[in-house]
């Protein structure tokens, strides 16, 4: 199912205060100061440039990092709320206290009916994740539990979930997802290239599925750790324009041009539609179209992805002992 709703990811904070093993973090500060931009979101830049977003534009919380590392974070999610937006939150939850996640779940609307959305990234025994499992990062994900919906999903990469979580979460259904090459990002690759896609290329997120920094830069997808693709500024630039940016240009031309330099060319999502690649990688384009389905069913309806998950089974992707799958 194709991504139709227009949706805008805030990344409050360059630089994840996690640093897990799988994300390129060091790539984005490395990148970030090189366009010296700044490492930290204010609220007044947040405001100027979600006020040019159309309300019908779901706006997220996550991105490139972890969004409560950003002290402010819940006060941008009370401002798009009163602004009438339908709200996702990427999150690992370490970064909130108490009294934080109590005023989280008061501000998203996350019953049955509801239209926002929470996903928690929770840690494995391995720390893969290395994210902190405190008493108070335990207490929030109790208070996340008490609060269940069919809207609030939790997940893990790692081979089971860390110990000091499964009492709290041994009622709960955590999916397992595995971990993802980050568009041949990923510091797990360690060197190795992984495989350009080949022929005419489809995105299952249309390129709607953008990413706002801290400058106010936008970024074509999540999966441009190194900023490569910086489609406008909100600061300086309407919400409309960032689809027919040179920025964009570049992107759309590369979809259909192999030879234009583009990350979608090493993307986990990117669909090749050249008959020639189909036959050349069956088994590597096969995950990419699931990975693509479901990221589309997901993103559309929550519901019906959680209906369907036995029959689509786990995600595409790639645990560290499957990234050769992806190596050339």
């Amino acid at each position: 199912m194709p991504v139709t709703q227009p949706y805008l990811e805030v990344t409050t904070a360059a630089g994840c205060s996690n640093a897990c093993s799988f994300c390129p973090q060091r790539l984005t500060l490395l990148r970030s100061r090189e366009l010296h931009s700044p490492l930290m979101m204010t609220y007044e830049v947040f405001k100027e440039c979600v006020d040019k977003v159309p309300k019908t534009v779901r706006i997220g919380f996550g991105g490139l990092s972890e969004p409560f590392q950003n002290l402010r974070c819940l006060d941008m999610i009370a401002y798009v709320k009163k602004k009438g937006h339908e709200v996702t939150v990427y999150s690992t939850l370490a970064r909130l206290t108490e009294d934080g996640a109590v005023r989280l779940f008061k501000l998203l609307s996350l019953s049955e009916d509801g239209t926002d959305k929470l996903i928690i990234h929770v840690s494995s025994d391995e720390m893969i994740e290395r994210i902190p499992v405190t008493p108070t990062a335990i207490r929030v994900m109790e208070i996340a539990v008490q609060h269940l919906t069919p809207n609030v999903s939790f997940h893990f990469h790692g081979k089971s979930v860390h110990a000091k979580l499964r009492p709290v979460l041994q009622k709960v259904g955590v999916e397992y997802q595995p971990i993802h090459t980050r568009a041949g990002l990923n510091p797990m690759l360690r060197g190795r290239k992984v495989k350009r896609l080949r022929g005419r290329l489809s995105c299952p997120l249309h390129l709607i599925s953008n990413i706002l920094t801290p400058s106010g830069d936008v970024l074509v997808c999540c999966q441009d750790f190194g900023m490569k693709h910086i489609i406008g500024n909100l600061r300086k630039d309407s919400y409309a324009s960032l689809f027919s940016s040179p920025g964009m240009m570049v992107v759309k031309k590369g979809l259909e041009d192999e030879r234009v330099d583009t990350l979608c060319r090493t993307c986990d999502w990117a669909i090749s539609e050249n008959a020639t690649a189909h036959f050349y990688n069956a088994s590597k384009l096969r995950d990419r179209v699931v990975m693509g389905a479901k990221i589309g069913l997901y993103r559309t309806s929550p519901k019906l992805y959680r209906l369907c998950r036995s029959f689509l089974g786990s995600d595409a992707g790639a645990s560290d002992e499957e990234l050769k799958r992806f190596y050339s």
